[in-house]
Protein backbone atom coordinates (compact mmCIF):
# COMPACT_ATOMS: atom_id res chain seq x y z
CA UNK A 1 0.00 0.00 0.00
CA UNK A 2 1.37 3.32 -0.77
CA UNK A 3 2.17 5.89 1.78
CA UNK A 4 -0.40 8.51 0.55
CA UNK A 5 -3.25 5.60 0.80
CA UNK A 6 -2.58 4.69 4.13
CA UNK A 7 -2.29 7.89 5.49
CA UNK A 8 -5.99 8.83 3.69
CA UNK A 9 -7.34 5.65 5.84
CA UNK A 10 -5.68 7.31 9.19
CA UNK A 11 -6.94 10.27 8.54
CA UNK A 12 -10.36 8.74 7.98
CA UNK A 13 -10.13 6.52 10.71
CA UNK A 14 -9.67 9.66 12.87
CA UNK A 15 -12.26 11.71 11.31
CA UNK A 16 -14.92 9.45 12.10
CA UNK A 17 -13.65 8.58 15.45
CA UNK A 18 -13.94 12.26 16.41
CA UNK A 19 -17.10 11.96 15.12
CA UNK A 20 -18.47 9.54 16.85
CA UNK A 21 -17.02 10.78 20.02
CA UNK A 22 -18.59 14.42 19.11
CA UNK A 23 -22.12 12.65 18.39
CA UNK A 24 -21.93 10.51 21.88
CA UNK A 25 -20.94 13.80 23.71
CA UNK A 26 -23.78 15.78 22.68
CA UNK A 27 -26.10 12.98 22.99
CA UNK A 28 -25.11 12.98 26.94
CA UNK A 29 -25.39 16.54 27.08
CA UNK A 30 -28.86 16.22 25.91
CA UNK A 31 -29.35 13.53 28.31
CA UNK A 32 -28.16 15.03 30.99
CA UNK A 33 -30.16 18.78 30.55
CA UNK A 34 -33.42 17.40 30.33
CA UNK A 35 -33.25 15.01 33.10
CA UNK A 36 -31.02 17.42 35.43
CA UNK A 37 -34.28 19.70 36.23
CA UNK A 38 -36.11 16.77 37.16
CA UNK A 39 -33.66 15.35 40.43
CA UNK A 40 -34.49 16.81 43.79
CA UNK A 41 -32.58 17.28 46.82
CA UNK A 42 -33.82 17.12 49.41
CA UNK A 43 -36.63 14.82 49.74
CA UNK A 44 -38.30 16.57 53.16
CA UNK A 45 -38.53 20.05 50.58
CA UNK A 46 -40.61 17.76 48.23
CA UNK A 47 -44.65 19.23 48.43
CA UNK A 48 -45.99 16.79 46.03
CA UNK A 49 -47.36 13.66 47.28
CA UNK A 50 -46.22 11.00 44.97
CA UNK A 51 -47.64 7.54 44.11
CA UNK A 52 -44.83 5.58 43.81
CA UNK A 53 -41.04 5.39 44.55
CA UNK A 54 -39.23 3.35 42.30
CA UNK A 55 -35.79 1.99 43.62
CA UNK A 56 -33.62 0.48 40.73
CA UNK A 57 -31.86 -2.64 41.45
CA UNK A 58 -28.19 -3.55 41.22
CA UNK A 59 -26.14 -6.84 42.34
CA UNK A 60 -26.05 -8.69 45.32
CA UNK A 61 -23.66 -10.73 46.70
CA UNK A 62 -23.67 -14.67 47.44
CA UNK A 63 -25.26 -14.39 50.64
CA UNK A 64 -27.69 -12.61 49.32
CA UNK A 65 -27.39 -9.26 50.10
CA UNK A 66 -26.98 -6.21 48.52
CA UNK A 67 -23.67 -4.60 47.37
CA UNK A 68 -22.85 -1.34 47.94
CA UNK A 69 -24.81 0.41 45.10
CA UNK A 70 -28.02 -1.10 45.88
CA UNK A 71 -27.61 -0.90 49.44
CA UNK A 72 -26.86 3.13 49.09
CA UNK A 73 -30.11 3.09 46.94
CA UNK A 74 -32.51 1.33 49.55
CA UNK A 75 -31.08 3.18 52.55
CA UNK A 76 -32.04 6.42 50.15
CA UNK A 77 -35.34 4.85 49.07
CA UNK A 78 -36.49 4.12 52.92
CA UNK A 79 -35.09 8.00 53.62
CA UNK A 80 -37.80 8.65 50.93
CA UNK A 81 -40.46 6.77 52.23
CA UNK A 82 -40.32 8.53 55.25
CA UNK A 83 -41.72 11.74 53.76
CA UNK A 84 -43.83 9.80 51.27
CA UNK A 85 -46.50 8.29 53.63
CA UNK A 86 -48.51 7.22 51.39
CA UNK A 87 -46.54 6.02 48.37
CA UNK A 88 -46.11 2.40 47.50
CA UNK A 89 -42.37 1.06 46.93
CA UNK A 90 -41.41 -0.73 43.56
CA UNK A 91 -38.28 -2.91 43.98
CA UNK A 92 -37.08 -2.97 40.59
CA UNK A 93 -35.00 -6.15 39.42
CA UNK A 94 -33.68 -8.72 38.27
CA UNK A 95 -34.87 -12.02 39.12
CA UNK A 96 -34.21 -14.28 36.38
CA UNK A 97 -31.32 -16.27 38.36
CA UNK A 98 -31.46 -17.84 41.81
CA UNK A 99 -28.17 -16.71 42.93
CA UNK A 100 -29.12 -12.99 41.82
CA UNK A 101 -32.56 -12.29 42.95
CA UNK A 102 -32.20 -8.69 43.07
CA UNK A 103 -35.66 -7.68 44.32
CA UNK A 104 -36.51 -10.41 47.09
CA UNK A 105 -32.82 -9.22 48.59
CA UNK A 106 -34.29 -5.36 48.02
CA UNK A 107 -37.31 -6.59 49.78
CA UNK A 108 -36.13 -8.11 52.63
CA UNK A 109 -33.98 -5.22 53.06
CA UNK A 110 -36.62 -3.05 53.34
CA UNK A 111 -38.88 -5.28 55.52
CA UNK A 112 -35.56 -5.06 57.70
CA UNK A 113 -35.55 -1.59 58.10
CA UNK A 114 -38.89 -1.57 59.52
CA UNK A 115 -41.00 -0.45 56.29
CA UNK A 116 -44.25 -2.31 56.11
CA UNK A 117 -44.36 -5.54 53.50
CA UNK A 118 -47.56 -3.79 52.11
CA UNK A 119 -46.01 -1.28 50.99
CA UNK A 120 -43.62 -2.81 48.59
CA UNK A 121 -44.21 -4.32 45.25
CA UNK A 122 -41.60 -6.00 43.46
CA UNK A 123 -41.25 -5.89 39.86
CA UNK A 124 -38.86 -8.89 38.90
CA UNK A 125 -38.72 -8.30 35.57
CA UNK A 126 -36.14 -4.98 35.75
CA UNK A 127 -33.32 -6.97 34.35
CA UNK A 128 -32.09 -3.51 32.64
CA UNK A 129 -33.19 0.28 33.57
CA UNK A 130 -35.32 0.43 30.06
CA UNK A 131 -37.54 -2.74 31.44
CA UNK A 132 -38.05 -0.77 34.76
CA UNK A 133 -39.29 2.25 32.98
CA UNK A 134 -41.34 0.22 31.00
CA UNK A 135 -43.03 -1.36 33.68
CA UNK A 136 -44.44 2.10 35.13
CA UNK A 137 -45.98 2.95 31.76
CA UNK A 138 -47.39 -0.54 31.27
CA UNK A 139 -48.62 -0.88 34.98
CA UNK A 140 -48.67 1.88 36.82
CA UNK A 141 -50.40 4.17 34.02
CA UNK A 142 -51.29 7.93 35.49
CA UNK A 143 -49.46 7.49 38.28
CA UNK A 144 -46.26 10.01 39.54
CA UNK A 145 -43.50 8.38 40.89
CA UNK A 146 -40.02 9.14 42.89
CA UNK A 147 -36.95 7.67 40.95
CA UNK A 148 -34.20 6.39 43.24
CA UNK A 149 -30.77 5.42 42.14
CA UNK A 150 -27.30 7.28 41.72
CA UNK A 151 -26.75 10.26 40.15
CA UNK A 152 -25.00 9.20 37.16
CA UNK A 153 -27.69 6.54 36.32
CA UNK A 154 -30.60 8.83 37.23
CA UNK A 155 -30.29 11.04 34.08
CA UNK A 156 -30.59 8.27 32.07
CA UNK A 157 -33.61 6.94 34.04
CA UNK A 158 -35.68 9.94 34.32
CA UNK A 159 -34.33 10.33 30.21
CA UNK A 160 -36.28 7.24 29.39
CA UNK A 161 -39.32 8.17 32.15
CA UNK A 162 -39.72 11.56 30.32
CA UNK A 163 -39.58 10.23 26.84
CA UNK A 164 -42.35 7.62 28.00
CA UNK A 165 -44.52 10.55 28.95
CA UNK A 166 -44.40 9.43 32.92
CA UNK A 167 -44.99 12.23 35.38
CA UNK A 168 -41.07 11.14 37.53
CA UNK A 169 -38.38 13.28 39.46
CA UNK A 170 -35.76 11.25 40.88
CA UNK A 171 -33.79 11.48 44.07
CA UNK A 172 -29.46 10.46 44.20
CA UNK A 173 -28.52 8.21 46.29
CA UNK A 174 -25.07 8.48 47.68
CA UNK A 175 -22.61 7.24 44.72
CA UNK A 176 -20.60 3.98 46.64
CA UNK A 177 -17.23 5.74 45.86
CA UNK A 178 -15.44 3.12 44.16
CA UNK A 179 -14.87 2.38 40.24
CA UNK A 180 -16.07 5.43 39.29
CA UNK A 181 -14.79 6.35 35.94
CA UNK A 182 -15.71 2.37 35.07
CA UNK A 183 -18.95 3.11 36.22
CA UNK A 184 -19.09 6.82 34.07
CA UNK A 185 -17.66 5.30 31.17
CA UNK A 186 -20.23 2.65 31.17
CA UNK A 187 -23.47 5.19 32.06
CA UNK A 188 -21.49 7.52 29.42
CA UNK A 189 -22.76 4.38 26.52
CA UNK A 190 -25.50 3.02 27.85
CA UNK A 191 -27.26 6.63 27.44
CA UNK A 192 -26.59 6.50 23.90
CA UNK A 193 -28.57 3.57 24.11
CA UNK A 194 -31.22 4.29 25.49
CA UNK A 195 -31.87 7.43 23.89
CA UNK A 196 -31.81 5.61 20.50
CA UNK A 197 -34.40 3.37 22.28
CA UNK A 198 -36.49 6.44 23.06
CA UNK A 199 -36.05 8.40 19.60
CA UNK A 200 -37.03 5.01 17.78
CA UNK A 201 -39.81 3.83 20.30
CA UNK A 202 -38.80 0.29 21.21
Amino acid sequence: MKKSNFSRIIRLLAGLMASAFLVTAIINFHVISVASPLIADNPEAIETEYDLIEVLGSRVNEQFQPLTVLRLRLEKSREVAGFQNEAMIICSGDNRLVRNRETDVMKNYLIADGLPEERIICDEDGYRTWESIKGLQKDFEGKNVILITQRYHLYRALYIAHSMGIEAIGIAADDPGTDMLYRNVREYLARVKDFALCMFGF
